[in-house]
């Protein structure tokens, strides 16, 4: 005597439901990352600034672009020859 599987039974191509507060994906996870550094109170910078940033920062506050510069660093905790 043959038996039909049951009607409620899982197929084989299911799929669970997307819930949208899990983000697997390698993006969602970068962003949510940021996100959480933000609001722990860190950012993410470079670890050298362009050139049009420091000459902006000096010209802002009336210091040279070397100054600037230093400030950066020491900020950035680099020395003067850590930075590439």
């Amino acid at each position: 005597m043959a038996t039909k599987p049951p009607t409620n039974a899982i197929s084989s191509g299911y799929q669970a439901p997307r819930n949208p507060s899990l983000k697997s994906d390698p993006f969602s996870s970068s962003l949510a990352l940021i996100d959480l550094l933000g609001k722990s109170g860190l950012l993410l910078a470079p670890a050298k600034p362009e050139d049009a940033l420091i000459k902006s920062v000096a010209k802002r506050y009336g210091v040279s672009p070397m100054q600037a510069k230093g400030v950066y660093r020491t900020i950035a905790g680099f020395g003067e020859k850590d930075m590439h």
